[in-house]
């Protein structure tokens, strides 16, 4: 049985032919994903049921930036309107092969090499569930302070999960930032913003396509930083990628600067399990 969301949201997309299968993809308490086939295509859903309003509008967004802005492959998109939760996009099957990991690290270069006057962003959107505000600003640390860390400063603290000692070392590190941050090595680049291993697909003849983005135009580094936290990518990945952009001095610290942020986020969505990889770094930069 198709929910009527998405039937409408078929109908909108220009198919209304009757739907063969529905396979629930990745089921969550707020967003479900389904690979549906028609007697026309198959498809890539995703219905935002019980997560906060524009989620799926954000994402829709965040896929045209990155391949109208950028030229990278993602998914194809059958827009719906501003109040529509359903997110419809072709459905992407390809074998990876040898070349594959090298050109995901030349197409992350090619991302990161699309520029922006400004960081951040003209539209607002989501990390996780979490909203991410894109306030734009001439200044990457003064953005990378107030739109990221202070924002998840400030729900961890009304979340239940700070404690005396991490806020006043957070505040600390937000406070000398640019002993890390050198902004004159710095231009805005359009990053994926939600770089994990899960956010990219192989599509046919073993191009990468890029999916589940929360951009913004920062320091391209943030997205490697946040690449590394979790693992899963492979080393032909990053040498393909240092090839074309390579690592400026300092990254070695600065990563755990970044991987600061998405340590947060991971703490005020499912809680205290991430708050000693948290506490690590900021005893090793805000002590």
């Amino acid at each position: 049985m198709v929910p009527g969301q998405i039937r409408n949201a078929l109908d909108a997309s220009g198919d209304t032919t009757e739907v063969q299968s529905v396979d629930p993809f990745m089921q969550a308490e707020t967003v479900t994903s389904y690979r549906i086939t028609t007697n026309q295509s198959s498809y890539f859903i995703k219905w935002n049921h019980d997560g906060p309003d524009g989620l799926i509008h954000a994402e829709q967004n965040g896929l045209l930036l990155l391949r109208n802005h950028a030229g990278v492959p993602t998914p194809d998109i059958f827009p719906q309107t501003a109040e529509s939760e359903v997110l419809v996009m072709s459905w992407v099957k390809g074998k990876s092969d040898h070349t594959t990991p090298e050109r995901l690290g030349q197409a992350l270069a090619k991302l990161h090499a699309a520029t922006d006057p400004l960081y951040g962003l003209n539209f607002n959107n989501f990390i996780g569930v979490i909203p991410q505000e894109n306030k734009q600003h001439a200044s990457w640390t003064n953005f990378f302070r107030n739109q990221r860390l202070e924002f998840q400063s400030n729900l961890m603290d009304k979340s239940g999960w700070s404690t005396p000692a991490r806020l006043r070392m957070l505040d600390k590190i937000m406070g000398k930032l640019d002993q890390w941050i050198d902004e004159k090595t710095i231009k805005p680049s359009l990053l994926h913003g939600d770089f994990w291993s899960g956010n990219w697909v192989v599509g046919p003849g073993g191009e990468p396509y890029w999916i589940d983005p929360s951009p913004a135009f920062g320091d391209s580094e943030y997205d490697l930083a946040f690449s590394e936290l979790f693992g899963g990518f492979p080393p032909k990945m990053y040498g393909a990628y240092r090839e074309i952009r390579p690592l400026r001095p300092g990254y070695e610290d600065r990563r755990y600067i970044y991987q600061l942020y998405f340590l947060l986020v991971h703490l005020n969505i499912f809680g205290e399990s991430y708050g000693p990889q948290i506490d690590r770094i900021l005893r090793r930069f805000g002590e």
